[in-house]
């Protein structure tokens, strides 16, 4: 449930954190009935902007829509990113027509390589935030430029991180009896967030309101997502609490093994889910887009991937199933469904969570 008040918060906010001005030409590629997407048709005409409308996302046309109506703001989901860099590398199209382009992203940590590809070669600003669409929807960006030069690579590592509070937003990283963690970006506990442009609770379904609103610690909502805290007040997202892996004992990041097969130029796309495993439980397994879109030879096999992960992460967190596949199920937006990969993963199982 939403309110007039809390969709005006809204709209200021998206005006204010990604810098708005009534020049600004707005290309869309969300879904007008997508919780950002109610934002920006306030935000956008409110402040007197152009709105490029779309029916559809297609990377071509993307591309030309940026250069014809020299788009200045667009919002991409790391599925639609992945779009455009495979297309980018395979027709090489012009990136930016008379303005500067800026690119909000949010749903899944972008992986470093996105940033660097987005920013370096596409010349575009990225803006990582982050939210729900029961907090409406954004809590958080990664645009603290106090913290990174723009022409330091060091800036990737801090973009990649969902960031601190939007304006008037208390955002914490609580431990299970509700106490904050310490900010030392190591240590893990959920997301709660308070502030004017959340919810007022679910329709009709007080149980589930009072369970997102007091499960960890009272009056704040509960976002369901396991994240570290640093010094600055930056939160960097580990896993969803029903997502994370727990091998062996041994809790093991999906983001984290999904940017780094990133990094490997065969891989187009991929999402981590933990697999059931008679021995571990469950175990990492990776569903892997080949970047030559060609599942059934993908030009690489399972066993270097795997030996990739390796090289490149502690043992215990090595990727030990790859599965290549066409494309990997996502929402209207864009955001990969981690649940139906999961839930056909599990379908032979009492419960979707290991016991060893």
């Amino acid at each position: 449930m939403r309110t007039h008040r809390s969709e005006t918060i809204h709209a200021h906010l998206i005006t204010i954190h990604q810098e708005l001005t009534d020049d600004d030409i707005y290309l869309w590629t969300l879904p007008m009935f997508h919780v950002n997407g109610w934002g920006h048709i306030y935000a956008v005409t409110g402040i007197g902007a152009k709105h490029v409308c779309t029916r559809g996302v297609d990377a071509g046309g993307i591309f030309d829509a940026i250069t014809t109506e020299d788009v200045s703001y667009l919002c991409a989901a790391p599925t639609v990113l992945n779009q455009l860099m495979s297309y980018y590398e395979e027709n090489d199209p012009t990136t930016a027509g008379a303005n500067d382009v800026r690119v909000a992203t949010a749903g899944s940590a972008p992986p470093e390589a996105t940033i660097r590809t987005v920013e370096d070669e596409f010349g575009w600003y990225l803006k990582h935030v982050y939210g729900a669409t029961e907090t409406g929807p954004l809590i958080t960006t990664s645009d603290a430029r106090r913290l990174f030069d723009d022409d330091s690579a060091d800036r990737f590592a801090v973009k990649k991180k969902q960031g601190i509070g939007y304006l008037g937003t208390e955002v914490r990283v609580v431990d299970e009896d509700g106490n904050d963690v310490a900010r030392d970006g190591n240590s893990i506990g959920e997301i709660v967030v308070r502030g004017n442009q959340v919810m007022e609770g679910y329709w009709e379904n007080p149980e589930a309101t009072e369970e997102a609103f007091s499960d960890r610690i009272e009056g704040y909502y509960h976002m369901g997502d396991l994240a570290t805290i640093d010094e600055h007040g930056m939160i960097s997202i580990q896993d969803r609490k029903k997502d994370i892996i727990i091998s062996g004992g041994e809790n093991i990041s999906s983001i984290e093994l999904e940017d780094t097969l990133f990094e490997h130029e065969a891989v187009d796309d991929v999402a981590v889910i933990p697999s059931p495993s008679d021995e571990w439980g469950e175990t990492p397994k990776a569903f892997v887009v080949p970047a030559n879109g060609d599942p059934e030879n993908p030009g690489i096999t399972s066993d270097e991937l795997v030996a990739f992960t390796r090289e490149h992460l502690a043992s215990y967190k090595t990727v030990r199933r790859i599965e290549f596949v066409e494309e990997l199920p996502t929402t209207a937006t864009g955001k990969v469904q981690k649940y139906e990969l999961r839930t056909e993963e599990w379908d032979d199982e009492d419960r979707m969570v290991g016991q060893g």
